[in-house]
């Protein structure tokens, strides 16, 4: 080797090496992944008489907290449901526990705080309160009470780059308190440090309010929806400023139309940050009401294709991984978490499991979930697991199939065919069975080709037995498929067409009908 190769190598090994180090050096000096934690507290019931019981502040934390937790959020829950003494929602957890997730926190990190329930602001305080559960609601005992000043200064001094505060917690009419104390509205709350979003549930005057309908405070319902996606930017991300406009909007219209009355609520934002913080990022993650949302369409696809058996395979294979998720869900006012977890639950061998199963059927089917409806419906019908009432049980049936429903519209065409629950009544039945069969229920129009064939309840007419025989048949019911078979081998309501009949007992038959499999026998013909 020349001394110019030489040097050219030479050359070549000190870029290589030169690369590899800075290469190292960056790799060394790359930030680490960025965090995102949340402190999220709710009280129902709070020890102090003055400060009457909420319905839906911890079911709003503990739908928040699903939801968070979708997206890669620390949480750390406080309602007093909670099992843990450490987690119940005192003013001493709730400042320790906040106390111990800032330490947590550094640069570029995202931290959310929420509160839902009773606040406090009094006459000449410049600061507000949200009441723990042990709060002592009066002005000489503010140190009883969580200072919404308090939290500002820790958030400010904490390494977080991101800041967010989420109040509900004026809760009583304001009119009845003024001049002594009023709940925490966006115009008394104190103004937050630089770097601090701040977002409460009402202006001043307004009242927030909790609605049975939504099983939620109006305020955090609408937040919970935004941080599933509704509020996302064109960027796909959930920003402090786009769930803002999103919730304040949504709030507005849903007080005036749900509460109605003149029920006016007007979130307001108070906020002085620099960098916008961003909440979620729907591209970053998939949040958990997507899967749910996944597995809900996968469970009502299969279950249709079933005849509405609710132990489908969707069950099984998801059923042990999703059993937890699922209670969540469902804990936080999901129907369909409360439907999917009480069929998984129905199979249970613990009688405790299949009567909770009863129970969440009822939540879901209050909600207006159909499928919650129907399996009610069962429940009851049979007094499976509940006292038997098929009176009760068609009144639920039939709230589902005015829904629309197909499968429930078929079990109300067979109550009414068999008597169960209502007067037998086969011109019903058939009006029943009509509506299933309109939404391609194959089995409806096997049970309308049955009757009009039987006609045992209804005018025995073998031409639409034959239509709707075929029909079903069609579809793959091989019941209907052997009986349409029948009917063209005898000539009854169709030509008679012994080839024809043939092939519809084949078809019958490869799904193992063994009326099907007996007359292909009988006419000395292989399957």
């Amino acid at each position: 080797m020349n001394k110019r190769s030489e040097t050219v190598l030479f050359g070549r090994i000190v870029a290589a090496i030169a690369l590899l180090a800075f290469g190292l050096v960056a790799r060394a000096d790359e930030p680490k992944s960025h965090e995102r934690y949340a402190l999220l507290v709710g009280v129902n019931e709070y020890e102090h008489n003055k400060l009457k019981p909420l319905h839906f502040a911890e079911n709003d934390a503990s739908a928040l907290s699903v939801v968070l937790k979708s997206a890669q959020y620390h949480v750390t829950l406080l309602t007093t449901k909670s099992a843990s003494s450490e987690l119940k929602p005192t003013k001493l957890n709730i400042e320790k526990q906040l106390g111990q997730i800032l330490k947590e926190c550094h640069k570029g990190d995202t931290i959310v705080i929420a509160f839902s329930g009773h606040g406090l602001q009094f006459e000449g305080e410049a600061d507000a309160f949200f009441c723990p559960a042990d709060a002592k609601p009066f002005k000489t005992n503010t140190d009883s009470l969580v200072s919404i000043g308090k939290i500002y200064r820790d958030l400010d001094a904490s390494f977080a780059t991101m800041k967010v505060l989420l109040v509900d917690a004026c809760r009583d009419d304001p009119a009845a308190s003024r001049g002594v104390s009023r709940g925490i509205t966006s115009a008394s709350a104190p103004p937050p440090p630089q770097g601090v979003a701040a977002l409460f549930s009402c202006g001043v005057g307004e009242e927030s309010y909790e609605t049975p309908k939504l099983k939620h405070g109006i305020f955090f319902y609408h937040v919970i929806e935004g941080l599933k996606g509704f509020a996302a930017d064109n960027d796909q991300e959930v920003t402090f400023a786009s769930l803002a406009s999103y919730v304040s909007r949504r709030v507005r219209r849903d007080a005036a139309e749900i509460i109605g009355d003149g029920a006016a609520q007007s979130p307001n934002l108070k906020a002085d940050y620099t960098v916008e913080p961003v909440l979620l990022s729907k591209s970053r993650s998939r949040t958990d009401d997507d899967l749910l949302r996944e597995e809900w369409s996968d469970f009502v696809k299969r279950r249709k294709k079933a005849f509405g058996w609710s132990g489908n395979g969707s069950l099984k294979e998801r059923g042990p991984q999703r059993h937890a998720a699922w209670r969540l869900e469902a804990d936080a006012g999901d129907p369909r978490a409360q439907a999917l977890l009480a069929c998984l639950l129905t199979y249970s061998k613990e009688k405790s499991d299949r009567i909770s199963a009863v129970a969440l059927f009822r939540k879901a089917a209050d909600q207006g979930e159909v499928i919650g409806m129907m399996e009610l419906a069962r429940c009851i019908s049979y007094g499976s697991d509940v006292d038997k009432d098929e009176v009760e049980g068609v009144k639920w049936l039939r709230r589902a199939a005015d829904r629309g429903e197909a499968e429930a519209q078929r079990y109300m065409g067979l109550r009414f065919e068999q008597g169960r629950g209502v007067a037998k009544d086969g011109k019903e039945a058939v009006a029943w069975y009509l509506k299933a069969a309109a939404q391609n229920d194959m089995y409806s129009m096997w049970c309308l080709g049955r009757m009009y064939d039987s006609g045992a309840d209804i005018p025995k007419d073998d031409v639409e037995a034959a239509k709707w025989y075929r029909k079903s048949g069609e579809l793959g019911h091989s019941s209907a498929q052997s009986a349409f078979a029948t009917m063209l081998e005898n000539g009854r309501g169709v030509a008679k067409n012994l080839p024809e009949a043939i092939e519809w007992y084949r078809k019958a038959a490869a799904h193992f009908d063994p009326n099907a499999k007996k007359a292909l026998e009988r006419l000395g013909v292989k399957p």
